[in-house]
């Protein structure tokens, strides 16, 4: 199944019509550095648990991600 890609301004929209709080890790995926990739980790609140992330960069979009336990 192919992920949906959002630009970074779909991804900037959507956390503020939701009001969601967000942290960006510059050059991490999955926890590791990957130079040129973002990760974009979201949760409801601040001082919540994140449950998302949006991982890729401007050039190539990126992709949502929920966490899932």
């Amino acid at each position: 199944m192919k992920s949906k890609k959002y630009t970074i301004e779909q991804v900037n929209e959507i956390l503020e019509t939701q009001g969601f709080h967000c942290c960006t890790c510059n050059n991490e995926k999955n926890g590791k550095t990957c130079f040129g990739i973002d990760t974009i980790q979201v949760a409801l609140e601040e001082d919540c648990d994140y449950f998302g992330e949006f991982v890729g960069n401007e050039k190539i979009g990126y992709i949502f991600k929920f966490y899932v336990k």
